[in-house]
């Protein structure tokens, strides 16, 4: 039996020894505790089958009784032993059951034999219960204890490897969610400095002067960039202060054409966004709605709050004549990715368009920023 369990344990490369701080008898505190209930619950049926023939002297069966179901009971602890070597998997029930029904036959054989020889002892004082000499019952009755501790090891094994998995799996989705919000988080800067750099570029032919000045305002966009991309969540009140930035720099490349409202409830200044969420959907009005306008384009901005749900919209002018522009930018569905990886079903993103302006809306849990 041993040589089959090792070579068993070789060709397998899932199931793991006990190491040699977990020797096969050795009672710690949970297993103290274990030791215990074990050996009460064979002490009350070593009681019930000694009285099952009559009244018989309580020294007597004590004096038997303990010593005898307290032996076995340290021993059937062996079947934690058995249960971790070899665990009941899909597909693989028979090897670990036999290997218990064998300890389960071994261990009752010796306990017959403690009996006869407790019997020996016990006999010259008067106190030999008349069940140590019961060698069927005996035998019976510790075979069957010991297949319901290892019934109960197995089901513990059972239900430790289901929370581990559980475990496991949740701690996956954890890293993958934040991987998804690193790599959405990382498409970001470069998309976004692009097209600033794409607009000095274009202005520098025309005014140089302007061009500088545009730096200027370009280099305090790119402070509170940096400043907030570096966070996961940021308040309201700074993403509005990134947003105001990028607006400073686009009214260089289309002077009055650019009108900016804002409608901001001081109550949303303290929510927690993700960092650099806005930014996209202004980016976005502007390149498919004021851009295309030969006149000047109304972008407004709106914040409030409505029954523990902040309300985030941009709402632009367009022409709705112009040629449809190829939708093959980054911004709205980067944006929504990053609703449904922070909020799920909590966060989501509308975009419609009513007559000569495009609303685009944000909904998503109000949490304050000390508590993001």
């Amino acid at each position: 039996m041993a040589a089959g369990a090792h070579s068993h344990l070789q060709s397998s490369g899932q199931l793991r020894l006990p190491s040699a701080a977990e020797p096969l008898l050795s009672v710690g505190p949970g297993r103290g505790a274990l030791l215990v209930w074990a050996w009460l619950g064979m002490f009350v049926v070593w009681i019930a089958l000694s009285l099952a023939n009559g009244p018989r002297p309580w020294l007597a069966i004590a004096a038997a009784g303990l010593p005898m179901t307290g032996i076995y009971a340290l021993l059937s602890l062996s079947a934690e032993y058995l249960s971790r070597l070899f665990p009941l998997r899909s597909g693989r029930f028979l090897a670990p059951l036999l290997y218990q029904f064998d300890a389960a036959i071994a261990l009752a054989f010796f306990w017959v034999l403690l009996a006869h020889g407790l019997r020996f002892v016990l006999t010259p004082l008067g106190l030999a219960a008349p069940l140590l000499s019961e060698t069927a019952v005996l035998f019976i009755a510790g075979v069957l204890f010991y297949l319901v501790v290892a019934a109960a090891f197995h089901t513990a094994q059972a239900i430790s490897r289901a929370a581990e998995a559980q475990s496991q799996a949740s701690e996956a989705r954890l890293a993958a969610r934040e991987a998804e919000l690193r790599a959405l988080r990382s498409q970001v800067n470069p998309h976004f400095l692009f097209n600033c750099l794409h607009s000095i570029s274009a202005l520098t032919a025309l005014d140089p002067a302007r061009a500088r000045e545009m730096c200027i305002h370009l280099a305090e966009l790119f402070r509170l960039t940096l400043q907030t991309g570096q966070r996961e969540l940021v308040a309201v009140a700074d993403e509005i202060a990134v947003v105001r930035a990028y607006l400073a720099v686009e009214r260089f490349r289309f002077g009055a054409r650019l009108c900016v409202e804002e409608a901001i409830d001081p109550a949303t200044l303290s929510c927690a966004i993700p960092a650099l969420l806005l930014q996209p959907l202004v980016e976005n009005a502007i390149k498919h709605g004021i851009a295309g306008l030969t006149r000047s384009g109304l972008l407004r901005m709106t914040a409030q709050l409505a029954d523990g749900v902040l309300q985030l919209e941009i709402t632009n002018d367009f022409d709705p004549e112009s040629p449809a522009p190829e939708r093959n930018g980054v911004g709205l569905p980067q944006v929504r990715r990053r609703l449904a990886t922070h909020y799920g079903a909590s966060g989501r993103l509308d975009c419609a368009a009513d007559g000569s302006r495009f609303v685009a809306r944000m909904q998503l849990p109000a949490i304050s920023f000390q508590e993001g």
